[in-house]
């Protein structure tokens, strides 16, 4: 059945996906339903990695970095350095395998200057390991605990019981709260943070009806979101949210809400799918009695976009909407969830910059974008990670007026961290790309006659711009492209 929905003002249709439904994960009979949040990701789809499959890049880097440690060459690294060396790592053992994610619980307090920090949290990572056994979290936990635990500062514990070993520790130059527990139960290994998290998750897994299973909501919910065929899948509860601290913070959730815009939903959840090269994003929001589905970037949005896709891309999204709505209620939701003071001076700062330069952002720049903007990964960036994709946003009419306020408007910019005496650098270069340079160059943007690009490095900006100048106008705006597969 075709379902009528709303996107940003327009309607969209949307057809049920052709991918063979999967049963709703058995992660989900780990989350307990008052939980905050949690994400589930299967990139394998169920599927086992085998040796032969080829890995992103990041997992290569994370490879080279266990060897550089048993080498001894990461001792000279700093603290800081170290612990993203570390992150890494953990992170190309965990993408291998399904897994869930859970903010069980946390508390914010105010703040002298009417902000507000982190007093505890609970918190728990969930595996499915039936298909490669625990064998990979044991040996990084060991090696994170030769690292970093030592018998003047740390507290180890090793329980035992009804088939199951619990391992704990406690560091004494943190706080009271941070105890971090781990163990295996069934064909699930867990990991948490927090007080009592792990008797959390085991007490959810011995009641079904506890978890989100047992949800009155979240499991058609999830069906008609499409989880059962999407890669990730994140479920937040606003209305848990907001009582994580006072009744000011409640207020600033609230805020942002508002400004995403969620104002009035207790729930909602996100999916990311796969289709060929193509990624689908769909949100599910509930708002009092009544669900509402909307399409965030679909296929369907290609229409007049012949070309625009590299054909050596990997994998894309395509998004249709107002950037003016969407910045603005990004920029919106970054102030609301920030202290009255560094509101203000975030304003100053930009309002500043605006008069310096005589360059209003919201009406010479973003209300000259079209609808749509796109998302690829070519050229591949070396660590594979979308936040370094590179972005189309297309231009409506006449692009010299965004590139005449573009270059003022970072001229000033320029000016600007000089004065300051910043490290970071803004560069101009004779064809008008501008990037900056902080030790590497880069992000870069380039305003051309049909799309403002904005990759990761000047090179991938031209890239880009050279690829998009040999694709005919009329393909791009007149032909009705098929979705890609």
């Amino acid at each position: 059945m075709m379902i009528l929905l709303p996107l940003f003002g327009t309607v969209a249709l949307v057809q049920p996906s052709s991918d063979p439904a999967r049963e709703p994960t058995e992660l989900m009979r780990a989350v307990p339903r008052d939980a905050v949040a949690a994400y589930f990701v299967d990139l394998s789809h169920g599927k086992p990695i085998r040796s032969t499959d080829a890995q992103p890049a990041w997992q290569t880097a994370a490879a080279l970095a266990d060897t550089a440690h048993s080498f001894g060459l990461l001792s000279a690294l700093d603290d800081c350095t170290r612990a993203w060396v570390e992150s890494l790592t953990a992170l190309s053992t965990l993408l291998k395998y399904p897994h869930a994610v859970i903010l069980l619980d946390a508390k914010a307090v105010p703040r002298p200057d009417e902000g507000h920090e982190l007093d505890s949290l609970a918190a728990a990572v969930v595996i499915d390991v039936s298909l490669g056994g625990p064998g990979p979290f044991e040996h990084r936990i060991q090696h994170l605990l030769n690292l970093y635990a030592n018998q003047e500062n740390s507290s180890l514990t090793t329980t035992t019981g009804g088939g199951v070993t619990v391992t704990s520790v406690r560091h004494s130059g943190l706080r009271d709260w941070v105890r971090f527990t781990w163990g295996a139960l069934g064909d699930r290994y867990v990991v948490t943070v927090g007080e009592n998290a792990f008797e959390k998750i085991r007490a959810t897994l011995a009641s079904p009806e506890s978890s989100l299973i047992g949800d009155p909501w979240f499991p058609s919910a999830y069906k008609s979101a499409s989880g059962d065929s999407s890669l990730f899948v994140l479920h937040a509860r606003f209305d848990r949210i907001r009582r994580v601290g006072d009744g000011e913070f409640s207020v600033k959730v609230d805020r942002v809400l508002r400004s995403l815009p969620f104002e009035g939903a207790d729930r909602g959840i996100w999916t990311v799918a796969r289709v060929g090269r193509a990624f689908r994003i769909g949100q599910f929001l509930h708002r009092g009695s009544r669900d509402h589905f909307s399409e965030i970037a679909d296929t369907r949005f290609l229409k007049g976009l012949d070309g625009v896709i590299p054909e050596p891309a990997g994998g894309f999204a395509v998004f249709d909407g107002s950037h003016r709505a969407l910045l603005e209620g990004l920029s919106a939701a970054y102030l609301a969830a920030r202290s009255p003071v560094r509101r203000t001076s975030a304003r100053q700062y930009w309002m500043g910059m605006e008069e310096r330069t005589g360059v209003k952002i919201d009406n010479d720049i973003i209300s000259r974008l079209g609808r749509r903007w796109i998302i690829h990964d070519h050229p591949p960036n070396v660590l594979g990670l979308p936040l370094i994709w590179t972005f189309l946003f297309q231009i409506d009419g006449d692009p010299e007026p965004i590139r005449n306020s573009v270059d003022r408007l970072f001229t000033g910019w320029q000016a600007q961290l000089v004065e300051v005496e910043s490290t970071t650098r803004l560069n101009r270069d004779p064809d008008g790309l501008w990037y900056l340079s902080f030790g590497v160059n880069g992000p870069g943007l380039l305003v051309t006659d049909r799309w403002v690009v904005v990759s990761f490095s000047p090179e991938a900006v031209r890239e880009n711009a050279r690829r998009l100048s040999a694709v005919p106008q009329d393909l791009q705006t007149q032909s009705e492209s098929k979705p890609d597969s």
